[in-house]
């Protein structure tokens, strides 16, 4: 029992983190698709946060 919790934990560290967007207007997609992408990755370690997503966290943690 304590093997299987042990191997749970750790895919849960590992796993992705899956964000959804949801517009509540009208969304400019060619637009929006340039800001998630990205020409580099962490070494050994999971992708970096897409600017969207990094920009608003910043903008909601200053109000």
């Amino acid at each position: 029992m304590n093997m299987q919790r042990e191997q749970l934990q750790s895919s849960v560290h590992n796993a992705c983190i899956v964000r959804k967007v949801i517009a509540d207007g009208e969304i400019e997609f060619e637009k929006f698709l340039q800001l998630l992408a990205v020409d580099f990755v962490r070494n050994n370690q999971h992708t970096v946060l897409p600017f969207p997503f990094k920009y608003l966290r910043e903008y909601n943690e200053m109000t």
